[in-house]
């Protein structure tokens, strides 16, 4: 498993953070988890818009899940498949645990497509 401390420049990693307090002075407080829903520290998001926090641990302690491709998708993108010039819209979107992402063209999600062989051609609001 990577740590933070593994990263290099260009690489992402799945972040995912719990509001845990909200205060008007000091802003919103989140504590942020890892793979396995393991917390791996706090953030505080200030009103003016600056982060700052404290690491459970040091950088290289803190397992991090990679993103193989960083390809994000959200619902409204106009996605296009190279191979066979299919265009749909995502209605949904999901990341899976190993980082990669899936759409749906439905909002039932009955078929899910990833990101492979597909380009982001335009955006509707949907």
């Amino acid at each position: 498993m990577a740590t933070l401390a593994d990263l290099q420049i260009g690489q992402a990693i799945i972040l995912v953070g719990r509001l845990d307090a909200q205060d008007q002075v000091t802003g919103d407080t989140l504590t942020y988890f890892g793979p396995g829903s393991v917390p791996q520290g706090t953030m505080t998001i200030s009103p003016a818009g600056q982060f700052g926090g404290q690491l459970a641990a040091p950088p290289d302690q803190i397992p991090v899940q990679l993103v193989p491709e960083f390809a994000a998708v959200t619902a409204g993108d106009i996605l296009q498949n190279a191979g066979t010039g299919e265009t749909y819209v995502a209605r949904r979107v999901r990341i899976m645990t190993d980082g990669t992402y899936q759409w749906a063209a439905s909002l039932s999600g009955i078929v899910w497509y990833t990101t492979a062989a597909w380009a982001v051609i335009g955006h509707v609001s949907l």
